[in-house]
């Protein structure tokens, strides 16, 4: 059998068009994306509440970037996401994070902004969203992958916490 320069096997026009692939199921996409989607603006929302309950050691992880971008990571890892649709995801996953934020502080009784937030996470979602579909690779793009996630935490060291905005974390 030869092939033509599409790729396509020269006597392919001989065989019955149902040896042909005619569709693409594109059913797990859209799993994935409706599972990240959901746990994600859940989760926002969880992270509101979560700020009030955790002990002070460790509360300003339920609104860091680094604890929503360990959010994204895991999703996206675990619907083994292709490269492309994860960083769709990724950005989907942050702004969902915010709108869900948004959502739980509301019912708290609080209001809150998410339209800068959210543009940060379109901005930054989709290389996490890429990161976290490359952690599986074993060469140059894990690497790239771990030093990219690596990065986003190691920067929250200069960001500081938000809870560490009072003289109780600076000092007198």
């Amino acid at each position: 059998m030869s092939f033509s320069n599409a790729g396509i096997p020269s006597n392919a026009a001989s065989q019955p068009t149902s040896a042909l692939p005619t569709t693409v199921n594109a059913t797990p996409d859209i799993a994935a994306a409706t599972g990240v989607a959901t746990l994600s603006f859940i989760l926002g929302a969880a992270t509101s509440y979560a700020q009030g309950f955790l002990p002070s050691s460790v509360n300003s992880l339920a609104n860091s970037h680094t604890g929503w971008a360990l959010i994204t990571v895991v999703l996206i890892w675990a619907v083994r996401a292709r490269p492309v649709l994860a960083a769709m995801l990724g950005a989907g996953s942050f702004v969902l994070l915010t709108v869900g934020y948004t959502f739980g502080a509301a019912i708290r009784g609080y209001t809150y902004d998410p339209s800068f937030y959210s543009l940060i996470g379109l901005i930054a979602g989709p290389f996490i969203g890429l990161a976290a579909a490359w952690l599986r690779e074993r060469d140059l793009r894990g690497a790239l992958a771990t030093a990219t996630l690596t990065g986003i935490a190691v920067s929250e060291s200069f960001v500081g916490s938000p809870s560490c905005t009072t003289a109780r974390c600076t000092g007198p």
